[in-house]
């Protein structure tokens, strides 16, 4: 059993990976005591520890599951995982399938091979036919971004706890300039009050940041406002049924009101799809301006241009 399934059989730590130890820090476990460190601080188990591995979970399986999409493969169509460096000789693959990191069906075939880049050079030094080989591999290689390589123009790491939830905000849904307060369920007041959604927000420690930027004709082309819109949805949903797939407790809150169903239900009827529908940023009282600075995103990208902006809050 891994240190983690410990501590979270002992109450130790929640599945989010919230660090309760019971120790003088709570956020920190003990693992090696000073004395028997031989360097008289001891060694410790973190909340920044876990956040890094969380994070380095999140980008690797996405970027697999992304690769796989992009290429139209399967799991079972994968011979062999190839794993290089000190990550591939030192990796413990059942423990990284437990975790999420790498597919569980494709721990059998992970296959370590060292140094790589240092044997390639060896090799494309030695070997002029490796060397030319090389060259047009390097040249038909394909750059795949994962939330820019699903259609947004600019994607970044979000730090949950920079969310900021303000009643200033809601008051300006209140003033229905939008026409949609009190129309569906994904807007105030159906989406819930202030603290509701601040509840549901407090869970999350990182997610994504994205925006989808189009280019006006003047100021007043609300058409190309619109397209930019609905293209942004749509790549919206495309990437929130794959990371949904990684992140099943995921939060998605996008630009505009919900348009999963052409016609609401509210207020006669529940939902129908209260796991896929969405709340636009501003219907959680967010200053989108603001959080986009406070994780070094540009909200404004010059004249005659218009950004939609969304996010995905993970486990």
């Amino acid at each position: 059993m891994d240190l983690t399934a410990q501590l979270q059989q002992q109450g130790l730590m929640d599945e989010n990976g919230n660090l309760e130890s019971g120790q003088e820090n709570p956020k920190t476990f003990l693992l090696v005591p000073p004395k028997e460190s031989g360097n008289e601080r001891g060694v410790y188990l973190t909340q920044k520890d876990i956040r890094e591995i969380q994070l380095a979970k999140a980008a690797i399986a996405a970027g697999i599951r992304i690769l796989m999409k992009t290429l139209s493969v399967t799991e079972e169509e994968i011979s062999c995982l190839y794993i290089a460096g000190a990550f591939g000789n030192y990796i413990d693959p059942i423990s990284a399938g437990i975790v999420g990191l790498i597919p569980r069906s494709l721990v059998s075939r992970i296959k370590p091979i060292g140094n790589a880049a240092g044997e390639g050079a060896r090799i494309a030094l030695l070997n002029k036919d490796e060397r030319n080989m090389a060259d047009k591999l390097a040249k038909s290689v394909q750059f795949v971004e994962l939330a820019k390589g699903q259609g947004f123009s600019q994607a970044t790491p979000l730090d949950c706890h920079t969310i900021e939830l303000k009643p200033e905000v809601r008051q300006m849904c209140e003033a229905n300039n939008c026409r949609m307060y009190d129309k569906c369920w994904s807007c105030p007041p159906g989406c819930g009050t202030l603290d509701e959604c601040r509840e549901k927000v407090v869970h999350y420690q990182q997610g994504i940041l994205v925006q989808t930027t189009g280019l006006l004709e003047d100021d007043f082309d609300g058409e190309a406002m619109m397209e930019t819109e609905a293209l942004h949805k749509k790549h919206f949903y495309e990437f929130e049924k794959i990371l949904r797939e990684l992140y099943p407790g995921m939060l998605p809150i996008g630009a505009g009101c919900c348009t999963r169903c052409q016609k609401c239900t509210y207020p006669d009827e529940p939902c129908r799809f209260p796991k896929e529908a969405f709340s636009s940023m501003e219907a959680y009282g967010i200053v989108v301006a603001r959080l986009c600075q406070a994780n070094g995103l540009a909200y404004y990208y010059g004249p005659c241009t218009i950004t939609y902006t969304s996010c995905y809050l993970l486990e």
